[in-house]
């Protein structure tokens, strides 16, 4: 739960007073929650983009991923 910080230089256009966050593994239960009302916000890929594309709900942006792989090689003396 993070929550408005008084001490914040201009609150004044802090509009939420908290802000609730859960972690939810599966896409499929966050998108039930979502349905339901108990989520405001669920990120979703694939098929489901589809399924919503005309759902005035869906809001889509642009993201930057910058992936890597690092490897670990040991070297075992056999003796």
């Amino acid at each position: 739960m993070l929550a408005k910080n008084p001490e914040y230089y201009d609150q004044a256009v802090v509009k939420l007073d908290k802000i609730k966050g859960s972690t939810i593994k599966e896409e499929n239960t966050g998108i039930n929650f979502f349905e339901r009302g108990e989520l405001d916000l669920q990120k979703i890929s694939g098929l489901y983009v589809q399924q919503y594309q005309n759902n005035d709900s869906l809001v889509t942006q642009k993201d930057i991923a910058n992936n890597f792989l690092d490897l670990m090689i040991c070297q075992i003396k056999l003796e």
